[in-house]
């Protein structure tokens, strides 16, 4: 503002406009974290990279029309983790035709190939990796830094600290990968850098979700019809997808 006041005042600009000028030059300044997701501005039209829910009613809810690409998302619930895989299958089912990878850790049933494939998600790209609580955080990372998958889904929860949540999500932005956690639902009291959070709940209706945070966007709640046609998880018996042993990350 100084430097603005001690021009010249055949170069000086009406006070009725300093204000845009200042909001003007630090968006010039700041916009390589816009771009990169690390800062956002309220009712921003910024294009995101997202994937498709497979729900319309939820996709128009949603910034940018679908679940952000990139970044950490964190789900809420005290429902079994299957309830979250069968949301995410539309998401899987759209990067799966792509022919990227995929990541499951710590998941509490077992996928078989077959099942997977009555989903039309190819089980080559998909990589179920199981490690200790405490190694939840550090084997992420690693899943994320690695570069070869483009969505990871957790299904445990861990007692993450923030600073792991906030190294979580900057590794996932810089990569470009999509990072989803679940969290037990006492964790919606406290802090989180993740740009998105929601809350899961089921009854007879389908699965309801309260997006209680996005970029840009107010609090929003409904609910999206489940699909008895969806097996989440397939006898034992069954062909099942490969296990990854975390001493292979290092």
């Amino acid at each position: 503002r100084h430097a603005i006041d001690s021009w010249p005042a055949d170069y000086r600009i009406d006070s009725s406009k300093k204000l845009y000028f200042y909001t003007a030059m630090n968006s010039k300044l700041l916009q390589p974290l816009f771009d990169a997701g690390r800062l956002w501005q309220g009712q921003s039209s910024r294009t995101t990279a997202v994937w498709s829910s497979g729900h319309p009613a939820l996709d128009r809810q949603l910034v940018g029309g679908g679940w952000p690409a990139h970044g950490l998302l964190e789900c809420l619930t005290e429902l079994p983790s299957t309830a979250l895989f069968g949301l995410w299958l539309p998401v899987w089912q759209q990067i799966s035709s792509l022919g990227q990878g995929l990541g499951l850790l710590n998941p509490s049933y077992q996928l078989s190939a077959e099942g997977l494939q009555q989903q039309a998600i190819s089980p080559q790209v998909v990589h179920v990796v199981r490690c200790a609580r405490d190694e939840q955080a550090w084997t992420l990372e690693q899943l994320v830094r690695s570069g070869t998958l483009a969505s990871i889904l957790c299904c445990a929860e861990a007692p993450y600290q923030t600073k792991q949540l906030r190294r979580l999500h900057l590794a996932a932005q810089d990569v470009g990968c999509q990072l989803v956690i679940i969290r037990h639902s006492a964790a919606g009291r406290l802090p989180s850098p993740a740009p998105t959070r929601w809350s899961l709940t089921r009854d007879a209706d389908g699965l309801h979700l309260h997006v209680s945070k996005q970029a840009g966007r107010p609090p929003v709640t409904l609910c999206v019809p489940t699909s008895p046609n969806r097996p989440l998880a397939c006898p034992p018996a069954r062909r099942r997808v490969a296990l990854l042993d975390t001493k292979t990350l290092q």
